[in-house]
């Protein structure tokens, strides 16, 4: 199974505020849309409750405490190892990782990502309070940037 990494990024590596997207682009958010769909995503409890619902049209694995609950439209899953154990149990072929920024830093550290996509967007906001993890060695094979 594939895993990859897919955010928007500013200058500084901004990801959030507020626990919630700092930029709001129709192109990227087709972007990812066209990307992750048909596919499974990973997230976190603080990203899920920021979108609100399961993403359609995707498996969604929900990171957080309190045990597993496995449904049609979404799984609540303790760790990363419990969400990759049952996406291959699932078959999923690729997985994509949405955030937020721990669960990034958890799978880029633990070298379980294969690819980063990036889009990057040419602005900085200083009241970010979330930011996408820097990181220096691993065995990310590719990395892909959109520039916005």
């Amino acid at each position: 199974m594939k895993i990859t990494a897919i955010a928007a990024v500013g200058r500084n590596w901004e990801l959030g505020r507020n626990n919630d997207l700092i930029w709001k682009m129709p192109e990227d958010m087709r972007h990812f849309k066209q990307t992750t769909e048909h596919h499974a995503v990973l997230m976190g409890r603080k990203t899920y409750e920021s979108i609100g619902k399961p993403l359609p049209n995707r498996r969604n694995y929900i990171l957080a405490s309190g045990g597993s609950i496995f449904t049609t439209e979404w799984n609540r899953v303790g760790s990363i190892e419990v969400a990759l154990e049952n996406a291959e149990r699932s078959m999923v072929d690729h997985l994509f990782v949405i955030g937020g920024a721990q669960v990034y830093k958890q799978v880029i550290e633990s070298a379980l990502c294969h690819e980063i996509i990036l889009t990057y967007i040419h602005d900085t906001a200083a009241d970010a309070d979330t930011f996408f993890p820097t990181w220096t060695a691993s065995p990310i094979t590719s990395m892909s940037t959109a520039n916005r």
